[in-house]
């Protein structure tokens, strides 16, 4: 289901790659390379100015299984960069695949939230109930990026409910600022 819902993501991004006059993407091992820096990723100015096709080569490296976890998971950041349906259509499969690293679901959850803001609160809500604690926990610093009304009152309906230190904590401090 994954690969069939990344399929569709990169066909969504090649058809916008021939549709946005840029350069061609860059190659899967440039964009690695981009991806293995070793104090932080490239900023965001970085990301955009490769074009819009970079984002299918993030899906190519993250559907790849014999690549390194740490490039799989830092595609999932670098995707936030490209405010597209595709990317959001990417994000959400990396959250909601079967056998998931809980990591990478945060990852994704808190990506979704810093490239569509307001639009991602339906996506990233149902993860505040998530079996895992740092996935709740990426629900929660995600959603407090948001920092809607909307965002905020799916962070107070969650409050009384939540028994896990950290995540009450997260919640206190997202409904605090």
């Amino acid at each position: 289901m994954l690969r069939a819902l990344l399929t569709a993501c990169l066909a969504t991004t090649l058809v916008m790659t021939v549709t946005v006059a840029h350069a061609d993407p860059p190659s899967k091992d440039r964009v690695r390379q981009l991806l293995s820096a070793i104090d932080q990723m490239p900023p965001a100015t970085v990301w955009r100015a490769l074009g819009p096709g970079t984002l299918g080569v993030l899906i190519e490296l993250y559907d790849d299984p014999s690549e390194a976890p740490y490039i799989r998971m830092r595609t999932l950041v670098a995707a936030q960069h490209y405010p597209v349906p595709a990317a959001r259509t990417f994000l959400n499969a990396a959250a909601s695949a079967r056998g998931q690293s809980d990591l990478f679901v945060r990852q994704a959850l808190i990506s979704l939230g810093r490239a569509f803001g307001e639009r991602a609160i339906d996506d990233v809500r149902p993860y505040l109930t998530h079996a895992d604690a740092d996935v709740r926990e990426g629900a929660v610093l995600s959603l407090s990026r948001i920092g809607t009304e909307a965002a905020r009152a799916a962070l107070r309906d969650r409050l009384p409910r939540e028994r896990n230190e950290i995540v009450r904590t997260a919640l206190q401090r997202a409904l605090r600022d």
